[in-house]
C-alpha cells in the first residue's frame, strides 16, 4: 500500500493539496511491518489540480492521500483514479500516517 501525504514545508502536513508539490510517500510492505518513506517533488505542471486522467507520474500507485484540506473537485478526481483523501489535523507527517492507520479498516 502507497500512502501520500501533502507536505509543501517538507516538515508538516500542508493544506491546499491540489496545488501542493512536495509530498511525503509511504510504502507499506503486506503485514505493515516494513514502511519506506521518500520524499517527492512534482514539477509544477504535475499538481494534483492539473491531473486530468490519472495521477502524476509520481504519484501513480497510491491508494491514499492524506492532507489538511482539498476541495471536493480535487476529491472527486482522486476517487476516479482509486485514491482515497483522508483530512487530518495533525502536523507532523509520520503522527499522521500512524493515526490514519491506527483508525483505518486494515487489518494487520
Amino acid at each position: 500500500m502507497k500512502i501520500a501525504i501533502t507536505s509543501q514545508t517538507i516538515k508538516s502536513v500542508t493544506a491546499h493539496a491540489g496545488r501542493c508539490r512536495k509530498f511525503w510517500v509511504y510504502e507499506l510492505s503486506n503485514i505493515c511491518d516494513e514502511i519506506d518513506k521518500q520524499f517527492v517533488e512534482l514539477d509544477l505542471d504535475e499538481t494534483l489540480h492539473t491531473m486530468s486522467n490519472g495521477l502524476p507520474k509520481k504519484l501513480e500507485g497510491i491508494s491514499v492521500l492524506i492532507t489538511a484540506n482539498l476541495g471536493d473537485s480535487l476529491k472527486a478526481k482522486l476517487s476516479k483514479a482509486g485514491v482515497s483523501a483522508y483530512l487530518t489535523s495533525d502536523t507532523q507527517p509520520d503522527v499522521a500516517l500512524l493515526n490514519y492507520l491506527a483508525n483505518s479498516c486494515i487489518k494487520h
